[in-house]
This record gives structure tokens, C-alpha cells and sequence, in this order.
């Protein structure tokens, strides 16, 4: 009976052209009896098993190979959510199901599954948690809506009663091939024209191209490229957060794929190319971005707009003034109607409800008055209980943050050390802050990490004070982490982000916490708000992001006696190492990040032989190597005077003498001429702030030996 009326719901599934999620919960035994009941004796890869013990009929697959389906097809994907709901890999394989595919996942009896831990969870435990200790409001909030959902279908695994309702939506009509012909829809058609108008129409006029899963968005880049000549596709480069992201455009791309190249790697090489494709742009930060517009003329960038992948919507809210400086003439194309599935998908709507993928902000009216905005702790069991309150608080960290992902939703309710503030201003979330305690642990454990033996799960502040910054207590003290931090697009610059973070850092010393820290990639704007919040950096990664090309800093302030100890002895040692490894191990950090870095540490003052060997090389004619020692110094002392340079001016002097970069490399990046012209740039940026910092003595010295050599030129001159 139960088999008879499966295949009635995978018919009706079909018909409808909708992928549909069937839940069957019970004892893990029984569920997987009548999911066996599922499987055809063919099987084959078009079925995935998620889960321990997959049967045969099916190809089974490990977490970590979730991401290699992403831009694939199957027909029928089982998640044995008694090994965990990963809501991360709940997104991902679900976006591989084509129209009459069945989403199963096996769990608990519903009554009972959020009480149960879960196993899911064991990567957001930190070492010394318990994994039954985590929270269970991500679970609570996910079965109340698959009970409250009419189109999900339900199989009691005990009684074998199922439930389901078919689909009011009318038969599919079969579709008509596009004009484009291996294009799936009249609408992909124009997006592939689109994407090839940009190979030959005008000079800086990008395209973006955005979607929703299941649009053919990645697909429609490769069938772009298949339709041009081979020798064309050879001077086409791909870049993406990850070499995952463009599989579905190598597949419809041809026999002659392009190149790929990860964001970092190519704008290291830049190697030449007539069109560049940025795949799931929304997952690189906009100052690669940037670079890459400045680099390459001819750009087409799509994203995913509500997906695993991350949000392209706060993407394209911070793109598009971008684009609008840099190439007024980029061109946006949206891809609205589903190919994988039709239009009104059941799995579609829930998934979007479930995990708040197309999550936003509240509606603001005009502008705020800062006093009526509060900030207060967060209660995260009145949270699940609250939907419209969570929906804009998610979208706030939505809208900040470029790859803002399911799971973090699981993390906002559930993870049981962190702690969160919210502004709010008439009841809606105009910013939010999450802050992590960690640390406090055992001496012999602190003692691993800081000997780089040990590396325990979490404690990411913690650890590095430890085992990055030599504070060989660090991991023993109590530290509050900073994990994000979002405030609402029309409350920026107006004091919200400090006045939660001053929220917070009250809270954690009266928890108890020595320091309060964040990590992040580093940006000059970036460094500028955490400086003006009171923490300092005392930690810079040596290796940038592969994807984002950003190197990672830490930052920190202290909250009692031992956080002051902690952070003096932290400066003092990136202060001592930040110059060397300038000169060798990060001498491609960029010269603006570098010098915003070097004003933040302790330099002793020059001394007057020094002024006088920095202005004899800037103001008159003295040699470079002879005078090398001081003209590192004086930079020194001046980046962190106001107004020695304005902005730009420092990043020559920073290369060469702070970097050690060589003149003819140095040449050809600021468009000199040569070695002579490298050095009169050098002394032109230098020779203000020397005349503006140096002691008075040290010109009138100047002075006096340009005077006193004049006046022996010019009594030889006489005696001629």
C-alpha cells in the first residue's frame, strides 16, 4: 500500500514539474526500511545517501563531498538526519533535485528530535563543551514549520501511515527548445547573448548576472562560451571563491574549457585575457572586486542572490555603487524563472522559510534619532519563538556579510557560548553584535597550544594570543570574541556599531572576560572602525585568504589588570616583528594596509643624525644604501604623524624602503621612468614630511652645507 501511494507522490511530483520533501521519522531502523522501499533496483548516481550504512542503489557520500554536487542533477537525495541535519548540506544537495525529484530525510519521531543531540552540532563545540549542551532552537523552529507546512509529506516509520497532499499547480507543459538550442529557456537565450555582447560590444561595460538557484545562471556562462570560436575560449579566464563553483560552467562550456584561476592568484599574475567570468562574485570581497575592474575591461559577474553558496543581495546593494563609479555603463540582467524545476517548487518554499534565505532587514522610515535606538542582550529561546524579529535580525547579518550561510542560522540559535546584543529602534533590529567566550583553559593545554602541539577545536582568539602573538598564557585567560558584527544600511556612520560593541564589552568583563578580540579580513576602513572602538592589532596572517586575497588580522583591548598584561606583551611583540616581516614575508601586503598597520606601533623617536641622513637623501642629493637605516626610521616616525602624507604619497616609501622592493619592479608598478625616476619620486614624497617633523636644527645643518658648497662652486667659478 505504502509503495502504491510513494509512486503516486513521485507522479504527482512530475506532473507538477515540483521536487517535493517527504519526512520520515521514527526509530532509525524503520526509516531506513521504507526508504529502501524508495529505491529503484537501477539506481545509480542520480540517487545520493547521505548518512552511515547507505544501501545499495544509491551513491553514498561524506560530508565533505557535498560541495562537489553543487551544479549537478539527481532525482532523489535521503539525508539521514539521526548522524545530524547539516543545514548547510540541506541547501546544497537539495539544489541538485530536477523537477520530480524527492528530498527524504530520515529523523527522529518529532516530538522527541530536538531534545536529542545532535551530532551536526559537534562542529560548532568548542574543546571542554558538551556536545548535550548545545541549544535546541534551531531544531524546535525547524519541526514546528515542517508541521506547519501542507505540502510536506509525512511517513509515520512505526505505523506506516503517510501523509500527503498532492499539488494544486497544473501540468507542466513540456518545454520547446530556445531558438539558442541547447539553451533550456527564452530568458537563458538572452543571458547567453548578454554575456557574449560583453566579448564584443564597449570597453568597460560589465555585466551582472544574477539568480536564485536552479536558474541556469552558471550554466548559461559555459553555454556563452561554447558558442564562440576556439581559439576565442582560449583567451577566456574563470575565477571563483573556489574551483567547486564553476563546475556546471566547465560542463556546458565545450571541449575547449577556459582557464580558471583563483581571485588572489590572478590578480598576482594578471595573466592577459579578452573576457574574464567571475562566478559567484557575491563570495569575493568588492576590493578584489575592484581590482579586478581596474584590470580587466571586459567583465561579466554573476551570483547567486538566496543560496548555500552565501547572500548575493547585501552583494549587490554594495556592488552596484561600485560599479556605478567605476563602469557607469554595466548593464544588470536577472534570471527570474526556474529551469531545474517549475515555478511555485514546494522544496523551494520551505527551504526559503526554514532557512531564511531570502531573509531582509526591516523597513526604516526617514531618519533616525540616535536616542531612540536601545541595545539590549538578546534571549535566543524568545528568539525561535519569535519569527518576524529573527527574519530581520537574519537579514541584518544577511545584508553585512558576503557569505553569510545556513548554518550560521543553526550557530545564532543554538551555539550555547555566544552571546548577543541587538539595537533596536521601534521594535525592529537596526544592528547586532555575537560575541564567543573562550579561553580559560587547562595550563597544560595552554601550554600545548603555545608549544604549536596542540590545536583543540574553537578558541580561535584564545589560540593565537598563544600560539601566533607568544603570549604563553594567552589560551589560560578568559577572552570574549567578537564573531560579527552587522548594523542595518541606514543606520550606518551614526554610532550604532559602537554603541553595541560598548554593550558587549560591558557585558563580557562583567563575565568575567580579561580581553575583548575579533579576527577578520583586514581592510584600511575596517582597521579605522575597530581603532576607534579601542582595540588594537596585534596580529597579522602571513598568507591571504586564497579566495579573498585578505589577510587575516587580530585585534584586541583589554577589560582588566591580566588583559593589560596580556595585550602590552602582544604589541610589543608584533611591534618588534611587523617591520621585519615587511621586508620578507610580507612584502606583497599592500603599501596603503601596510603603512595604516606601522602607525599603530611604538617606534622610537629618530635622532638628529638620522634627521639629517633622511634630509640629505630627500632634500639634497645624498646616497640611498648609505643612508637606508634612517630613511626606514623617519618613515617610520612619520606614518604615525598626522598629515606627514596624504594617503597615497607613503605607499612608494613603504614599497621600497619598508618592503624592499627593487626600483625596476617599483618602476613599472607607479608608471616611472626607471631607476632615476623611482628615486626623484622617492625623495618628492618624502621631502614634505621631513620639512613639516624634522627639528629645526637639523634643516638650518642642511641649509648651512648647501650655502657653504654653493659658495665654494661659486669661488671656483671666479677663479676662472
Amino acid at each position: 500500500m505504502i509503495a502504491g501511494e510513494l509512486t503516486d507522490l513521485r507522479l504527482d511530483a512530475c506532473r507538477a514539474g515540483h521536487r517535493r520533501l517527504l519526512l520520515i521519522h521514527g526509530p532509525a531502523s524503520r526509516c531506513r526500511e521504507h526508504a529502501l522501499g524508495l529505491l529503484a533496483p537501477s539506481g545509480g548516481d542520480a540517487r545520493l545517501w547521505l548518512g552511515p550504512e547507505a544501501p545499495a542503489g544509491v551513491t553514498s557520500i561524506k560530508p565533505r563531498e557535498v560541495s562537489s554536487w553543487l551544479g549537478r542533477e539527481t532525482e532523489l537525495v535521503v539525508m539521514d538526519c539521526h548522524a545530524g541535519l547539516d543545514p548547510d548540506h540541506l541547501a546544497a544537495l537539495a539544489g541538485t533535485l530536477r523537477a520530480g525529484g524527492l528530498l527524504v530525510l530520515l529523523t527522529p519521531p518529532l516530538d522527541n528530535w530536538p531534545t536529542q543531540p545532535d551530532p551536526a552540532m559537534e562542529r560548532f563545540r568548542m574543546a571542554g563543551q558538551r556536545l548535550a549542551a548545545m541549544g535546541q532552537g534551531f531544531l524546535q523552529r525547524f519541526v514546528r514549520l515542517l508541521q506547519a507546512d501542507p505540502l510536506v509529506c509525512h511517513l509515520d516509520a512505526v505505523s506506516g501511515q503517510l501523509a500527503w497532499q498532492p499539488s494544486s499547480a497544473p501540468p507542466l507543459a513540456t518545454p520547446r527548445p530556445s531558438a539558442a538550442g541547447s539553451c533550456r529557456t527564452k530568458e537563458q537565450a538572452e543571458a547567453v547573448a548578454a554575456i557574449q555582447h560583453v566579448l564584443h560590444g564597449h570597453r568597460r561595460r560589465p555585466l551582472v548576472l544574477i539568480a536564485d538557484r536552479g536558474r541556469g545562471k552558471s550554466a548559461a556562462l559555459g553555454l556563452a562560451l561554447a558558442g564562440l570560436p576556439a581559439e576565442t575560449r582560449r583567451r577566456v579566464v574563470v575565477t571563483a571563491p573556489g574551483r567547486w563553483a564553476v563546475d556546471s560552467l566547465m560542463r556546458h562550456a565545450g571541449d575547449c574549457p577556459p582557464r580558471f584561476a583563483p581571485p588572489a592568484e590572478l590578480l598576482r599574475d594578471q595573466p592577459a585575457a579578452d573576457l574574464l567570468l567571475v562566478d559567484e562574485a557575491a563570495g569575493i570581497p568588492l576590493p578584489l572586486l575592484e581590482r579586478l575592474l581596474h584590470c580587466y575591461p571586459r567583465i561579466v559577474f554573476a551570483t547567486t542572490v538566496h543560496g548555500y553558496e552565501g547572500t548575493g543581495r547585501g552583494f549587490v546593494l554594495r556592488f552596484e555603487p561600485l560599479l556605478d563609479r567605476l563602469a557607469p555603463g554595466w548593464r544588470r540582467f536577472t534570471l527570474e524563472a526556474p529551469i531545474r524545476w517549475a515555478a511555485g517548487d514546494p522544496l523551494e518554499g520551505f527551504l526559503f522559510r526554514s532557512l531564511l534565505l531570502n531573509a531582509s532587514p526591516g523597513v526604516l522610515s526617514g531618519n533616525s534619532d540616535s536616542a531612540s535606538i536601545t541595545v539590549r542582550r538578546l534571549d535566543r529561546q524568545a528568539l525561535v519563538a519569535d519569527e518576524s524579529l529573527l527574519q530581520r535580525l537574519f537579514g541584518l547579518l544577511v545584508d553585512a556579510h558576503y557569505r553569510t550561510r545556513p548554518s550560521d542560522l543553526r550557530q545564532l540559535l543554538d551555539a550555547q557560548d555566544m552571546v548577543v546584543h541587538v539595537a533596536l529602534e521601534g521594535g525592529i533590529p537596526v544592528g547586532v553584535v555575537l560575541v564567543v567566550d573562550e579561553g580559560s583553559l587547562e595550563p597544560a593545554l595552554a601550554d600545548a597550544i603555545w608549544l604549536g602541539r596542540r590545536r583543540p577545536r574553537g578558541h580561535l582568539l584564545a589560540q593565537s594570543l598563544s600560539a601566533h602573538c607568544g603570549v604563553r598564557h594567552g589560551a589560560r585567560l578568559p577572552v570574549s570574541r567578537v564573531m560579527r558584527i552587522a548594523v542595518h544600511a541606514g543606520r550606518r556612520h551614526c554610532g550604532t556599531g559602537r554603541r553595541l560593541l560598548r554593550a558587549a564589552q560591558d557585558a563580557a568583563r562583567a563575565r568575567g572576560s580579561a580581553c575583548l578580540g575579533t579576527s577578520f579580513g583586514v581592510t584600511t576602513e575596517l582597521l579605522d572602525f575597530w581603532r576607534a572602538c579601542g582595540l588594537h592589532p596585534v596580529r597579522l596572517g602571513l598568507q591571504p585568504d586564497a579566495a579573498s586575497g585578505a589577510h587575516s588580522v587580530v585585534m584586541l583591548r583589554s577589560l582588566d589588570g591580566a588583559g593589560r598584561e596580556c595585550l602590552a606583551l602582544a604589541l610589543q611583540r608584533f611591534h618588534a616583528a611587523l617591520p621585519a616581516q615587511l621586508q620578507c614575508l610580507l612584502r606583497n601586503l599592500d603599501p596603503t594596509l601596510a603603512a595604516a598597520l606601522l602607525a599603530d606601533t611604538d617606534t622610537p623617536p629618530p635622532g638628529e643624525d638620522d634627521w639629517l641622513d633622511a634630509a640629505g637623501f630627500a632634500l639634497a642629493e645624498r646616497d640611498e644604501a648609505g643612508c637606508l637605516p634612517a630613511l626606514q626610521l623617519v618613515l617610520r616616525y612619520l606614518l604615525r604623524q598626522q598629515g606627514a602624507f596624504d594617503g597615497a604619497d607613503a605607499n612608494l616609501p613603504v614599497r621600497r624602503l619598508l618592503q624592499g622592493h627593487g626600483l625596476a619592479a617599483l618602476a613599472a608598478e607607479f608608471g616611472l621612468s626607471g631607476r632615476r625616476g623611482v628615486l626623484e619620486a622617492l625623495r618628492a614624497a618624502l621631502a614634505p614630511g621631513i620639512r613639516q617633523h624634522a627639528p629645526a636644527g637639523v634643516l638650518e645643518t642642511l641649509q648651512a652645507a648647501d650655502s657653504t658648497q654653493q659658495a665654494a662652486e661659486d669661488r671656483l667659478v671666479d677663479r676662472r
